[in-house]
């Protein structure tokens, strides 16, 4: 079987599609126990959970499309700086964490993690990216 990706696999379309939810559930699921974490948890806890949380979320887009086209699509002119923010992002709530252990550097990078992978999202809806640009005065 041939995905969109070009490569072939030997799962069918339909497991693969199936998987999408799955993960992007898994996903929400592991983000959402994370932010309930950082108020009454251990702090790396709280960054392992929501990061891995928003990496499966990741994922779950791969299973539809293919994973070497989605990573050929990260990086395209439109996704390349809400890709790079959220990779940074995420990269910098592990640095509050395990390194500085400062619960306010964390919670500004989950919040700027959040926004970049919602723009990153929005940006594979048609006219989407325009309108939010418009709603913020870009």
């Amino acid at each position: 079987m041939v995905l969109l990706d070009g490569t072939s696999h030997l799962l069918s379309v339909c497991t693969f599609a199936s998987f999408c939810p799955l993960s992007t559930a898994i996903g929400f699921v592991l983000s959402l126990l994370g932010s309930i974490l950082l108020f009454i948890g251990p702090l790396s806890v709280f960054a392992i959970l929501y990061v891995l949380g928003t990496v499966i979320s990741l994922i779950a887009t791969g299973f539809l499309i293919g994973f070497g086209t989605q990573l050929k699509l990260m990086f395209k002119s439109k996704r390349i700086i809400a890709t790079v923010v959220l990779f940074a992002s995420m990269v910098l709530v592990f640095v509050g964490a395990f390194v500085l252990h400062i619960d306010i550097f964390c919670l500004i990078f989950v919040i700027i993690q959040y926004l970049a992978f919602t723009y990153y999202s929005l940006t594979y809806i048609p006219g989407a990216t325009s309108m939010i640009k418009g709603l913020v005065g870009f």
